[in-house]
């Protein structure tokens, strides 16, 4: 590659695939690890000057890759754990208590043991999970579709079931994991 469109465009449709492949094992998820491909892509345009002296660029583009990944997933580590630091109490209102959450989640409990066993468990993966419909569908073997009406109809169970909580259930859905 000599800092040329098509120098490029050759290393992109040579490459790519394999990349692609390679990410897809790594987060078993296509779209993030399309994503990561991208990212390594702008990255190997925005520094192909400084690429003359690669000699293995498929080791080089690999590695960039893994590297990426770490990255990200080091970064996501980092997050959780400064979640993980906050007291409760601290998060939020200062004047809903660890108890009124509890109490909140109970609420909550109530409400998703009036759903049916499928519209539970989709309805779980997308807020609890933070799966993507997408996701879910392919992890179920469903259609997009099937989800969302899972999903729509959940809501509408939950938010007449909790009433006036409905509102809080975004919040809870954040502290669910320190909750249970």
């Amino acid at each position: 590659m000599h800092g040329d469109d098509a120098g490029f465009r050759h290393i992109f449709d040579a490459y790519y695939p394999k990349l692609s492949l390679v990410a897809l094992n790594l987060l078993k998820n296509k779209e993030d690890g399309e994503e990561m491909v991208m990212d390594v892509f702008y990255k190997v345009w925005k520094k192909r000057y400084a690429l003359e002296h690669v000699e293995n660029f498929e080791t080089y583009l690999i590695q960039s890759l893994r590297n990426h990944i770490i990255d990200r997933k080091r970064k996501k580590v980092l997050l959780m754990q400064e979640l993980e630091a906050i007291p409760l109490e601290t998060l939020g209102s200062t004047e809903q208590t660890e108890g009124e959450f509890k109490e909140l989640l109970e609420i909550y409990e109530q409400a998703l043991s009036k759903l049916t066993g499928k519209q539970k468990e989709i309805y779980l993966m997308s807020r609890e999970l933070g799966m993507s419909q997408k996701q879910i569908a392919a992890s179920l073997s469903i259609s997009q579709h099937t989800v969302n009406n899972h999903i729509s109809t959940s809501s509408k169970i939950l938010k007449n079931e909790m009433g006036e909580y409905y509102k809080a259930l975004s919040i809870l859905c954040i502290f669910l994991p320190y909750l249970k």
